[in-house]
């Protein structure tokens, strides 16, 4: 027997008229949907529910029953989702497996999860090596994400006039409110990234206001990088230098309170640095310029304070000797084996202020 959608389309549209025309009643069932369509569905209905873990499975699954140019694309979009559920070494991995000839359509996908690889490996050189391989103009789809990737890669290079400049570049695809206030929170992380590699917040010539306001306030950046008790002055005085800028609400509502500028200072602060071997006049100049700050605050709002030489010692002995001393805010270590040495050894258990910010976890 004939299926009905075997038949000629012009023959089944003249059975569907008579039909109509002798008043009988039949009802056309459209084919299931195939189960590849049925796949994609859950796996974008799970991105948008946060189980990325989850999507990526479902990625790919559709990747491997699809050909060619498809196939890729599942596995790209399958290696973002990784990502976000940050597993890396599964997205690399699945990044391996995409064809080196990409349709134009795909760059852009490939460029972000390729560029966010290098960033976590710490080869922001890279990262924009990735980005640079999409045309202009960017695709609007994922046009927000790729400038943020590009703004920290250039944060990270110690270039923050052109990472501020991305970023502003950035809010013309951005719509809430929300998402504006996260890409001056990005700025803010990036220039606090900047500070951490001493670089040069000098504004180019004919800066915008905007951009020279936001080059100033890394300058407090690099403040709170070397002594976190000066920062919230130095924050109040920009504020007060540049009272429209759009960086105003970030600093009141979420930089003074993260940085204690309502509590009470503490009464002891341990200072961790490598006071002999191969960083000991790196870590003594720190402590030199640490001391030289302390000594500019009024009496009254001085702390005890002690300082432990993680060279000597090891970054998780003094930590703990610092808090068994009573440090009520840690400030250190300076480098980054010994940040990274901190969080999987002890809890830091009082408000910690590493010199050396860990790289992207």
């Amino acid at each position: 027997m004939h299926s009905l959608w075997n038949l000629p389309r012009r023959w089944l549209a003249a059975v569907l008229i008579a039909c109509a025309l002798a008043g009988c009643s039949t009802a056309v069932t459209p084919p299931e949907r195939p189960g590849a369509g049925r796949l994609l569905d859950q796996a974008e209905s799970l991105s948008r529910a946060g189980d990325h873990a989850g999507a990526a499975r479902a990625y790919e699954s559709l990747a491997a029953q699809s050909p060619g140019e498809l196939r890729d694309r599942f596995l790209l979009r399958a290696a973002r989702e990784h990502l976000r559920a940050d597993d890396a070494s599964q997205a690399a991995a699945l990044l391996e497996r995409v064809s080196s000839s990409l349709p134009t359509i795909d760059y852009a996908l490939r460029a972000l999860v390729g560029g966010e690889l290098a960033l976590r490996a710490q080869r922001p050189q890279r990262a924009l090596t990735e980005l640079d391989r999409v045309p202009q103009p960017l695709p609007r789809e994922h046009a927000a994400d790729l400038l943020a990737l590009r703004a920290q890669a250039l944060f990270a290079l110690n270039r923050p006039a052109a990472g501020i400049t991305t970023a502003l570049e950035r809010e013309r695809f951005l719509t809430t409110a929300q998402e504006l206030r996260a890409n001056r929170r990005l700025i803010w992380e990036g220039l606090q990234r900047s500070a951490s590699g001493n670089a040069d917040f000098t504004a180019p010539p004919g800066a915008s206001p905007v951009l020279t306001g936001w080059l100033d306030l890394g300058r407090a950046a690099l403040t709170a990088a070397r002594n976190p008790f000066n920062a919230p002055d130095d924050l109040m005085n920009w504020r007060s230098r540049y009272p429209t800028h759009p960086a105003n609400s970030l600093i009141t509502q979420e930089v003074l309170p993260a940085l204690g500028a309502e509590l009470e200072y503490p009464g002891q602060i341990a200072l961790l640095l490598p006071l002999s071997g191969r960083q000991q006049a790196a870590g003594i100049a720190v402590r030199d310029g640490f001391l030289a700050a302390l000594l500019q605050q009024a009496g009254n709002r001085r702390p005890v304070l002690k300082i432990y030489d993680t060279a000597e010692l090891g970054a998780h002995t003094a930590y703990r000797r610092a808090i068994a001393d009573g440090a009520q805010f840690v400030v250190g270590p300076l480098t980054k084996e010994d940040v990274a040495a901190l969080p999987g050894s002890e809890p830091t258990s009082v408000p910690t202020c590493a010199l050396k910010q860990l790289t992207h976890q």
